[in-house]
């Protein structure tokens, strides 16, 4: 009692699941794109942006650790170098905008990044390298701190 499949009936199930789920998948984005927009109407901005900043830094470190399976602080440490930088900019200095305080903080975290990875490098390369960029950190934290 087998009955023949045709390879175009298959071909057409896949077909037709595919398009199924690719309509699925589009109306689902098209409502998260909706409630995207709407999100400044409905919650308090800079709550919205602490969410979009801690969302940036976990694709980050998924990224990072989830598809290398490397574990690194370096991004706490540069997101908190850029954040401190920014707001001591921010606090201290009356007639600065947060747009350029915000770009203040991205360049000193850049900064830091290059100091960091140059200083690392330049002593050791490979395993060592990465060993001694890492012992960097704390001392940076500990210069900025005061």
């Amino acid at each position: 009692m087998t009955q023949l499949i045709n390879q175009t009936d298959i071909q057409k199930a896949i077909l037709k699941q595919q398009n199924a789920d690719s309509r699925k998948k589009m109306i689902l984005n098209g409502v998260l794109l909706l409630l995207l927009l709407a999100a400044p109407f409905a919650m308090y901005p800079v709550f919205l942006m602490k969410i979009l900043c801690f969302a940036l830094f976990a694709v980050a470190f998924n990224l990072l650790f989830g598809f290398t399976g490397l574990l690194s602080f370096g991004h706490a440490a540069f997101l908190a170098t850029g954040g401190y930088t920014t707001g001591y900019l921010l606090s201290n200095y009356s007639g600065l905008t947060p747009e350029m305080g915000i770009l203040a903080g991205t360049a000193g975290s850049g900064f830091r990044v290059t100091i960091d990875s140059s200083a690392g490098h330049l002593l050791c390369n490979g395993y060592p390298g990465a060993v001694a960029t890492g012992v960097f950190l704390p001392g940076a934290v500990r210069i900025h701190r005061r």
